[in-house]
């Protein structure tokens, strides 16, 4: 363990956090506006590519921990993201929007 595997973990630690946060409420709110998913995909991509390549090879094993939790998170909001936008698409074609309604 280096003292940089420990301050990059730390960083992407909180992203993590951060990230799982935003699907916590996504799936309360079920509701998706003003988002454009494709930040998301990048962010999603390049934490892949950190987690599978780059940590690793520079033998970082916190940062790897830190940065598989955060591209989780940013998957799993991406999927929310898809699942959702689809379901409100499907409800548009069908007439049904009670799930807009309060």
């Amino acid at each position: 363990m280096s003292l940089l595997d420990a301050g990059n973990a730390l960083f992407e630690g909180i992203g993590a956090v951060v990230i799982w946060l935003n699907v916590a409420a996504l799936w309360r709110d079920q509701v998706v506006r003003g988002v454009n998913p494709w930040v998301t995909v990048f962010w999603t991509a390049w934490g892949a590519w950190n987690a599978a390549v780059y940590y690793p090879s520079l033998e970082q094993p916190m940062s790897w921990a830190a940065g598989a939790c955060l591209a989780l998170g940013s998957l799993a909001w991406l999927c929310l993201f898809i699942w959702l936008r689809i379901a409100e698409d499907m409800e548009r074609m069908l007439g049904d929007r009670s799930r807009f309604e309060e």
